[in-house]
């Protein structure tokens, strides 16, 4: 019996060592005990001889059962302040012209048909007919071109005035508009071309209400400077139908002149009359009465501002005698145009 009781007080001694706390000293001292408290400078062990209180610094290992270490370490740690949030500036993105310009041709690229080139355009203008006065322009054109086949060119033009009489007063409000399609089809393996313009205006400076042209012609398109000079010219009949105030004649059999080029000067500069911006060498004359004609001018010149604007300077003459006589005949403008080109 006393054995026994001997046995399981030397067995219940063994397991309360056994799992005991260790603690190392640096000198290489071992306690075997319950750690009460443990903070960043030292530690407090109790031991069967009584209570150690180390520096941290002069222990080398402690042996801890890992709930209590837990207990200890959060009820002795202190909490870490929270540091205050530092307040983040939102950086404004910054202005890249590069990227603007990637972004805007890839745009640009993804909605214009290939082989297709258009064109916006705003202008300001100086109008000189009866009276003079300061005029507004818009217009949209399209350029397609086969190679060595064909040719397509659309344009479209709103223009509008307030003339106003010699006291400053207003005197009416005037606007022009209309729209012109051209088609070169050239003959194979040559410069000559067969030629197609068909074109619709109204214009109340000169009190037509609808003016419709078709023009049909053989031409030849001339290539000088390394071809940085094309020139097209071509001739042809062509019928007009004319609704004017105080005008009974409605149809005119003409023959015509047309002749238009494209000049690349430099890089960034253009010289040009075209249909494609509206300006041609016109001359018509009626078949039936030679004093009905109507010829046009129209010159420009044209800068690259940016690889997505154009600056234009366009002067434009114009002289109609198919209209009653009492009409305005006579008309000149000179232009300032911004344009924007979508290839």
């Amino acid at each position: 019996m006393i054995r026994g009781i001997l046995f399981f007080s030397a067995f219940f001694a063994f397991m309360q060592i056994s799992f005991a706390d260790i603690l190392t000293l640096n000198n290489g001292y071992v306690f075997k005990g319950e750690l009460l408290s443990k903070t960043d400078k030292n530690v407090v062990f109790k031991t069967d001889f009584g209570e150690i209180k180390a520096d941290l610094n002069s222990v080398s290992k402690l042996d801890v059962e890992t709930k209590r270490e837990a207990v200890l370490v959060s009820s002795n740690a202190k909490p870490k302040e929270e540091e205050p949030k530092k307040e983040e500036k939102i950086k404004e993105p910054e202005f890249n012209l590069e990227k603007y310009l990637q972004s805007y041709r890839e745009f640009v690229h993804s909605n214009v048909p290939k082989g297709w080139e258009f064109r916006i355009a705003g202008a300001v203008e100086q109008r000189n007919t009866n009276s003079s006065t300061n005029a507004y322009r818009a217009s949209f054109n399209a350029k397609k071109a086969w190679e060595n086949s064909s040719e397509f060119f659309f344009n479209a033009y709103y223009d509008y005035a307030v003339e106003k009489n010699s006291l400053g007063g207003k005197y009416r409000t005037t606007d022009k508009y209309g729209a012109i399609t051209n088609y070169k089809y050239f003959f194979s393996g040559t410069s000559w071309f067969a030629t197609n313009t068909l074109a619709y205006s109204a214009d109340t400076i000169a009190n037509i209400d609808d003016q419709v042209d078709e023009i049909i012609g053989i031409g030849r398109k001339f290539k000088f400077f390394d071809d940085t000079l094309l020139i097209n010219i071509s001739i042809g009949p062509a019928i007009r139908y004319v609704n004017a105030r105080n005008y009974d004649d409605h149809w005119l059999p003409m023959g015509t002149f047309v002749q238009d080029f494209s000049w690349q000067l430099h890089k960034y500069v253009r010289a040009e009359q075209s249909l494609y911006t509206g300006g041609v060498v016109f001359a018509g004359v009626g078949l039936s009465d030679v004093s009905k004609y109507n010829y046009v001018v129209n010159l420009g010149l044209v800068f690259k501002l940016t690889e997505v604007m154009d600056i234009a300077m366009r002067y434009f003459y114009s002289y109609n005698n198919v209209n009653s006589p009492s009409a305005q005949k006579e008309e000149e403008r000179i232009l300032l145009s911004f344009e924007l080109p979508l290839k």
